[in-house]
């Protein structure tokens, strides 16, 4: 039968629950223990994008406490052509198979092609697993509790953890060479196990005929099985009436260069924004205009702006150049976020360097560093932040998955990240900005970046939102993450390929 690429279809093998989704198997539980968040094959070109799936000829059979699954997926995209038919089992006993077999119908440069399994960081952050390594070694480990920087575990043959007492489950891989990475670097709430290890060069040459199959199979061991208590529906609840102190929220400055109307100045002014984002390049010969546009657009908003500078290597030239803009426009400054054009992370002599200019223009702001990219590039560099007032990074809920429900389960990653950075950023604050929907242009080739900030020709640089965190002040910052996604782009919402949500 064809399905509805959104329809999802519950399954049952044996105890274990779990659902299908447009090729994908997603929610494997024991219970209400959640086992693998996901299993996917996935197919990404030179820039780390991803390739979407086209499925044909889909064929379920579905019992009481098992089933069969078959159909035929092809990504094509330009040049890239490829072909796999994939397979899907389940038993009563709770064993599952997923086995692709394909062939590239072109040639083609990939960085990866393969399956994908998530487990959930819910149920495995801080608890220890076993891992079989492709030589046969058996290995103690632990899942990340904080946000792990580089590859928790390498040369992975299979992999497994305690479910309920005395009842491991194990995934197994075959195919190719497996390695796991801790996604809360890029707020997927998950840990990924990929195929095809990152220290090996990329992209590769796939030429036409070339042949891939690979197999991903979850078994149970130990105590005698039972199906245990199931998810119960989400119920919310007020617990009591103490007040929390939200993290200082913004908006990034819109890109169509447009004054804001009266009624959209209304509107943003009953938001009481902490500070207007402004990003200024100082190689460019523009950017004064854009100091201009921030410094006008604060000033009718009633806040202050938070400026990300741009510094080449021409740096102290270029700050020459601003602190004559700064004593004409006379921007409200409050924070200073300095980047520099070709660096993942801000090293802290471009900190300093920009601290002994700016300092005396505006006393009071603090002047911070980090990344313009994603976490993982600050995770990465711990040692930039010794420098930095304030340490920033940005997120988007969007780098891996594109669905509805990915979104979502992106939330309980972006508290994780903050908690994480609290590791090594001490009492700083902390900028996550800035928060967008989907992923932006940066100047950074997508192979020089931990995985691509990919173009996204559909979404105009329009207003996004920053959120500033202040360590304790803030309460749980699962509180602060909770406060963070809600978009306003209200002069630009036809931008965006759904409504905007509600300020």
């Amino acid at each position: 039968m064809t399905l509805p690429k959104s329809e999802q279809i519950p399954l049952r093998a044996g105890p274990l629950s779990l659902v299908y989704e447009a090729g994908d198997l997603r929610y494997i539980r024991l219970g209400d223990r959640e086992i693998l968040r996901r299993v996917y094959v996935a197919v990404r070109d030179q820039n780390w994008d991803t390739v979407p799936a086209t499925l044909a000829n889909e064929q379920l059979t579905i019992a009481a406490d098992s089933f069969q699954i078959s159909y035929d997926a092809q990504h094509a995209v330009g040049g890239i052509d490829f072909f796999w038919r994939g397979t899907i089992s389940g038993n009563a006993q709770g064993t599952i198979v997923f086995a692709m077999d394909g062939a590239a119908r072109s040639t083609f440069l990939r960085n990866r092609i393969g399956f994908c399994v998530l487990h959930p960081i819910h149920e495995c952050a801080g608890q220890p697993c076993r891992v079989e390594q492709a030589d046969g070694r058996s290995v103690a480990g632990t899942f990340p509790l904080y946000v792990a920087p580089h590859q928790p575990f390498r040369s992975m043959r299979s992999i497994s953890h305690e479910v309920m007492p005395g009842t491991y489950a194990k995934v197994r891989f075959a195919g190719d060479v497996f390695e796991m990475e801790d996604q809360r670097n890029w707020t997927d709430a998950s840990y990924k196990t990929y195929c095809t290890p990152l220290e090996l060069p990329f992209p590769i040459e796939v030429r036409a005929g070339t042949t891939i199959a690979q197999a991903v199979t979850l078994t149970l061991h130990g105590a005698p099985l039972a199906v245990g208590t199931e998810p119960e529906p989400l119920r919310i609840t007020r617990t009591g009436d103490r007040a929390r102190r939200l993290p200082r929220l913004g908006l990034g400055l819109a890109g169509h260069d447009q004054p804001l109307s009266a009624v959209e100045a209304a509107r943003l002014r009953g938001l009481q924004l902490a500070h207007l984002r402004t990003d200024l390049h100082l190689a460019r010969p523009e950017y004064p205009e854009m100091l201009q546009q921030g410094t006008t657009a604060a000033r009718v908003l009633g806040t202050e702006l938070e400026i990300a500078l741009f510094l080449s290597d021409a740096a102290k030239t270029e700050l020459d150049r601003l602190a004559l803009q700064l004593e004409q426009i006379q921007p409200p400054v409050c924070t200073w976020l300095v980047f520099h054009e070709n660096e993942k992370a801000t090293s802290a002599r471009w900190v300093e360097l920009a601290r002994a200019y700016l300092h005396g223009y505006a006393p009071a702001s603090k002047v911070g560093g980090g990344t313009n990219a994603y976490f993982a590039e600050l995770n990465r560099a711990r040692a930039s932040v010794e420098a930095a007032e304030l340490v920033s990074y940005s997120i988007n809920p969007q780098v891996h998955a594109f669905d509805n429900g990915s979104l979502v389960e992106a939330l309980a990653a972006q508290a994780a990240t903050v908690v994480s950075a609290r590791q090594f950023c001490g009492e700083r604050p902390i900028a996550v900005s800035p928060i967008t929907l989907k992923p932006r242009r940066l100047r950074h080739c997508a192979n020089n970046l931990s995985h691509a900030l990919r173009p996204s020709p559909s979404l105009k640089p329009s207003i996004c939102l920053a959120c500033r965190c202040h360590g304790h002040r803030v309460g749980r910052v699962g509180h602060c993450a909770s406060a963070v996604p809600k978009w306003c782009c209200p002069s630009h919402c036809g931008t965006l390929s759904r409504p905007c949500l509600p300020c």
